[in-house]
């Protein structure tokens, strides 16, 4: 069998594709590792996250219970904080005028929101050294408050100053959201509102009892690391 000898040059020329390749190799594993440590911090931040919205669920309830207040049901879902109010007569019928009670239960959420590790992250040492890093990445910690307004399926009492049922959930949604912007210590934009009319209920508007239940504001209290 025939054997051909290369040139001693090209061989030498060749030698230079070994160190281009330890190069990439390098820079990859470099970058898996700041990649793998950054995805670290974040998974420990929002581990936090988890933990702290679960505690503060129970918060909410032991608060709820030692103060004795109806009317209101606290939950930690997929969303966060899951507040909803509940109770007879909390806005006029087919108006967003809030009632004394319904006031009353408002400034007891909003003490409770307001008092949210959360809400004051940034004030905490041992975490504004992660919050720095995160803003350098484009990251800023924000909570956000959401309002929800449902109301049944009964149509809008002739003379009411709403068109509908969507205009009633969304103004009552903004009633409660303006309380508890008043008394929350965090910036406007970090509030917002949606009206869902009758189309999300909680069981069928077939009762009395059953679009009683339907009729109510959620609050939903979470925090995330978003691009800035």
């Amino acid at each position: 069998m025939q054997q051909y000898n290369f040139p001693l040059d090209i061989k030498r020329k060749n030698t230079w594709l070994i160190s281009y390749g330890d190069l990439i190799t390098l820079l990859i594993t470099f970058f898996i590792m700041m990649i793998s440590v950054e995805s670290g911090r974040i998974s420990q931040v929002h581990k936090w996250i988890n933990q702290q919205l679960t505690f503060s669920t129970e918060e909410f309830k032991e608060y709820i219970t030692d103060k004795n207040i109806s009317g209101i049901n606290v939950q930690q879902d997929t969303k966060g904080i899951h507040i909803t109010i509940q109770s007879k007569g909390m806005f006029k019928e087919g108006d967003a005028v809030p009632n004394r009670e319904l006031i009353s239960q408002l400034t007891h959420i909003a003490n409770v929101i307001d008092s949210l590790n959360i809400i004051s992250l940034d004030k905490i040492p041992s975490y504004k050294e992660d919050l720095m890093f995160f803003r350098k990445k484009g990251l800023d910690w924000v909570v956000k408050i959401l309002v929800e307004g449902h109301t049944d399926n009964i149509r809008i009492i002739p003379g009411s100053r709403y068109n509908n049922n969507w205009e009633l959930s969304a103004a009552r949604a903004q009633t409660v959201m303006r309380a508890l912007q008043e008394q929350i210590d965090l910036p406007s934009e970090y509030f917002a509102i949606k009206g869902y009319s009758e189309f999300k209920p909680i069981v069928d508007n077939n009762s009395i009892q059953n679009r009683f239940i339907n009729r109510r504001v959620d609050i939903i209290v979470n925090a995330s690391l978003l691009k800035m």
